[in-house]
């Protein structure tokens, strides 16, 4: 059985506007829609896309708010064909 691999892809995105209507709750889809069809202009920009060391992959969850184990689900099923 070979190891899964796990990747962060990381996303810059600029708004510009004349008023603030983006906050840190607002949905991404929100703000493309902003930026694509709204009063405001902006860009996405690939920042970075990389493979998560296995040692990391717990770590990177619990920053983005995860209890850690999202890539836990269906491990105790993978042996069983």
């Amino acid at each position: 059985m070979s190891e899964r691999r796990i990747f962060k892809t990381v996303f810059t995105v600029t708004v510009l506007s004349e008023d603030m209507p983006i906050s840190p709750d607002t949905d991404m889809e929100d703000v493309l829609n902003y930026i694509n069809t709204g009063d405001g202009i902006g860009q996405v920009e690939l920042a970075s896309a990389d493979s998560i060391p296995a040692d990391k992959i717990e770590a990177e969850l619990l920053a983005i708010g995860n209890d850690g184990t999202f890539f836990n689900m269906g491990d105790e099923d993978e042996g069983d064909e």
